[in-house]
């Protein structure tokens, strides 16, 4: 049976509905979740207990993507809050199950089909970040650091819009953080171009047209007239004998004058100074599931696309049409083409003992490198989620050997990487290469395996 479960007193006479409604005290910690609620209202006045009833219901495994509504406006604007509780609460509930049914996804395979299936539970719902005032002002995903305290967020959200199953939907927020320690508590300052000094000062200045003398207007001002200091001409008419520099400003460590100071960002949290050009800028968006999710969401699996621009990861059958076509074009022209398979050897091992987010960035930035000392004409395939297949036309046995060095070179920056690769190559055309093209990709699987 569909129930509302009520946290906090006074609840139950509010709501009217055709489904049942049970109570349970905003201060009893040792609740636990035993049964799945279509909807959880949570009424209580004090944040630190709203706070943490909301991370208790959003962190179950059955509750988690739950509506959620509160009587407390101050608390309704948060992240993971579906808003105020609604007149006519039955209509929300409906929805939500009427959207429960086409979900074909199990919600706890990973962080990905998760958030992906909180998204699509409610039509109105947004991935949003909230700002974290704690260790310098920043933002964050809520809902993410719940299942995943690993680093690395951003790549793993560039990664699930890439692949079409988000969507930015709203930009929240811009900011800049200090390139020592990534705070943004900053404190913007002019300063001296030429010494650096922040000991500035605005300056009425004059510019005597017979001499050239550029000084304060108060030194110009003598018995009642403008006279300058350097030449004794008098100054009667601007524009004519005198007129005002642009520069207003003046350094009082260096007598510099100038226009514009230089504007320094000095970080509160370590003391850094920064150039402003120099500050990392990050800009925070809100989400909401994208049409590949949409897809996922209700086959369970992820839809098949042509790449939509050179250098994207094309699908499995097209790749084999593009190795089988290369091989037939090798053995006719004379050409060689090189085939590559690359395998994250200890990827399942990592699974287990890192966070999705930072197992996600890790191959990201493997992924990255890889794809920058390629060429806009190499073909990529990801045949499943621990190997990647690469196609490179026009490479001879000495382009191999290239190759291969810039694996190499690769390899070693990434020595703080803790993914394990295994490689192997295949030149083309490969004479054992016939119509069974699933025979073919097997034995090279068998190479990156053994």
């Amino acid at each position: 049976m569909t129930t509302i479960l009520c946290i906090g007193e006074n609840n139950v006479e509010q709501i009217t509905s055709e489904y049942d409604v049970v109570t349970v005290s905003a201060t009893g910690t040792d609740f636990t979740f035993d049964i799945e609620y279509a909807a959880i209202i949570i009424n209580v006045a004090k944040q630190s207990l709203f706070i943490q009833w909301l991370e208790k219901v959003r962190s179950n495994d059955v509750n988690f993507a739950s509506l959620v509504f509160t009587n407390n406006s101050h608390f309704s604007e948060l992240a993971m809050v579906d808003g105020l509780l609604p007149n006519r609460i039955d209509i929300d509930i409906n929805r939500f199950l009427s959207r429960k049914k086409e979900l074909n996804l199990n919600t706890n395979d990973n962080l990905e089909n998760k958030l992906l299936s909180y998204l699509w539970m409610c039509e109105s719902r947004t991935l949003r970040p909230s700002k974290i005032i704690n260790n310098g002002v920043s933002y964050q995903y809520p809902f993410l650091e719940l299942w995943d305290d690993g680093q690395g967020k951003e790549y793993w959200l560039n990664r699930m819009v890439k692949s079409g199953n988000l969507v930015q939907e709203q930009l929240i927020d811009r900011i800049r953080q200090c390139k020592s320690c990534s705070s943004s508590l900053l404190n913007y300052v002019d300063c001296c171009g030429d010494c650096g000094s922040i000991d500035l000062k605005l300056e009425q200045a004059l510019h005597c047209f017979a001499c050239g003398h550029v000084g304060e207007q108060k030194s110009f001002i003598r018995s009642g007239e403008m006279v300058c200091p350097n030449c004794i001409n008098t100054l009667r008419h601007i524009g004519t004998d005198y007129d005002r520099p642009i520069e207003n400003k003046r350094c009082n460590g260096c007598n510099n004058l100038f226009i514009d100071a230089k504007v320094s960002a000095q970080c509160f949290t370590c003391s850094h100074n920064n150039e402003v050009d120099d500050l990392i800028q990050k800009e925070y968006f809100s989400f909401a599931i994208g049409h590949n999710g949409i897809i996922k969401i209700k086959t369970g699996s992820e839809p098949q696309q042509l790449a939509m621009a050179v250098g994207e990861s094309v699908p499995n059958e097209h790749f084999s049409w593009m190795v089988q076509w290369l091989n037939k074009m090798a053995l006719r022209q004379s050409d060689n083409h090189l085939f590559l398979g690359l395998r994250y050897s200890n990827l399942e091992l990592l699974t287990e003992t890192m966070s999705t987010v930072s197992l996600t960035s890790r191959i990201e930035a493997f992924s990255e490198r890889l794809k920058s000392v390629l060429r806009t004409t190499d073909i990529i395939c990801q045949p499943n989620s621990d190997s990647l297949y690469f196609l490179l036309p026009n490479v001879t046995e000495q382009g191999m050997e290239v190759v291969q060095t810039k694996l190499s070179d690769i390899a070693s920056e990434q020595e703080d990487n803790p993914l394990e690769i295994k490689v192997t190559f295949k030149l083309l055309p490969d004479t054992t290469l016939n119509s069974d093209i699933e025979q073919w990709f097997t034995e090279r699987n068998q190479e990156l395996v053994s």
